[in-house]
């Protein structure tokens, strides 16, 4: 109705183009920090670690999401998976996503494993590329590869798996990363 006021949050946004720098900044410093660069102060040594950490953190986030898409436009591209070894992409895939399993349960920040998260879905697409184009496959392995997965999200999604045993969760995808190139490199 004419005359009303529009209450602060529903009226439309005009932040300054400072307003928009902090913001952006935020996930890589704090307000504290924020000012104390603004005003030329760069010595303060808790801002550079928080800038340092999170920068790194940025970086392999960014990284993560597009460390696996050559080799799928390649795979794509040319309708072949030759010279790729399926076991290393299903144990490939194990470990990235027990990773992201163990840091969702503890309640850890995305910006910590997040690229892990974006590696997972790269590597899912990768295998379901390597199914579409492989001559041939061991249906041994593709089943029980896709019900090994659904029994473990069942398991920890209704939270079946003990907490006790967390930590063996958290360090399960070493040795897991460990062996996944070790079909390869027999393949090949």
């Amino acid at each position: 109705m004419e005359g009303e006021e529009v209450p602060p949050e529903a009226a439309p946004s005009s932040a300054s183009p400072l307003d928009v720098i902090r913001k952006v900044a935020g996930y890589l410093i704090d307000g504290k920090c924020f000012d104390l660069y603004l005003s030329g102060h760069f010595t303060d040594l808790d801002c550079l670690k928080m800038l340092i950490i999170n920068g790194l953190n940025l970086a392999m986030l960014a990284g993560g999401a597009i460390v696996k898409v050559p080799q799928l436009v390649n795979i794509f591209a040319s309708k072949s998976v030759s010279g790729i070894s399926e076991t290393s992409q299903l144990i490939e895939f194990y470990s990235a996503g027990l990773t992201v399993a163990y840091n969702l349960l503890v309640g850890n920040p995305f910006k910590t494993w997040g690229e892990m998260a974006f590696i997972t879905v790269q590597q899912a697409i990768l295998i379901l590329q390597y199914w579409s184009y492989a001559k041939k496959g061991n249906l041994v392995l593709r089943a029980s590869f896709i019900f090994s997965v659904v029994g473990i999200v069942y398991i920890l999604q209704n939270g079946l798996f003990p907490e006790e045993y967390l930590w063996a969760l958290g360090l399960s995808p070493t040795p897991i990363i460990i062996v996944a190139p070790m079909p390869q490199g027999i393949m090949n």
